[in-house]
C-alpha cells in the first residue's frame, strides 16, 4: 500500500536533529522503500516553507536551498506525485470539518482515501473517525515521542 507522507515525516527524513529522525529512516527503509509512497503540492509546499526556513534550526536557511534536499528525496524509489485535487468543502469525502488547527490533516488524509493510500504522520492526535474510511487509511508512525 502507497502512503502519502505529512510534512513532518518529510522533515524528519531530512533532518538528522529531529526528535523523530531515526524513526523516519526506519519507516522510509522498512516500509516506504517496499510499498511506495506519495506527496502532494501541499505538502511539498509545506516542507519547503517550513525546513527552508531560516529560523528553523536543522534546515539550510532558505528555500531555494531546501528545494535541492527535496529534489533528491523525491527521487528516491517509489516516489509518486499526487495532484491536490480534492476541497474541504466538499461535504461528500469530509461530512464534518474540525476547528481549523487540524484541517490540513483531515485534507491530506482524504486525499490518501480517495487513492486507496494511507497516511503516514508524527501527528498521533488527528480524529480519523470524521472521514468515511479515515481509520483504516490514518497511519500514525509509531515513535518513542509522538506528537500530540
Amino acid at each position: 500500500m502507497i502512503y502519502l507522507l505529512d510534512i513532518n515525516v518529510l522533515i524528519a527524513l531530512c533532518d538528522p536533529a529531529h526528535p523523530h529522525a531515526l524513526a523516519a529512516r526506519h519507516f522510509f527503509q522498512s516500509t516506504l522503500s517496499a510499498e511506495g509512497w506519495a506527496t502532494c503540492p501541499l505538502v511539498e509546499n509545506g516542507f519547503l516553507q517550513i525546513f527552508g526556513d531560516h529560523r528553523y534550526p536543522g534546515g539550510p536557511g532558505n528555500p531555494q536551498s531546501a528545494r535541492l534536499i527535496l529534489d533528491g528525496l523525491l527521487a528516491s524509489a517509489g516516489h509518486q506525485f499526487w495532484p491536490d485535487d480534492l476541497s474541504l468543502a466538499d461535504r461528500s469525502v469530509f461530512p464534518t470539518l474540525p476547528p481549523s488547527p487540524n484541517l490540513i490533516d483531515l485534507y491530506l488524509l482524504g486525499l490518501a482515501i480517495k487513492h486507496g493510500a494511507r497516511f503516514a504522520t508524527f501527528d498521533h492526535s488527528i480524529n480519523a473517525t470524521l472521514l468515511p474510511g479515515g481509520p483504516s487509511a490514518y497511519f500514525p508512525i509509531p515513535s518513542p515521542n509522538p506528537m500530540a
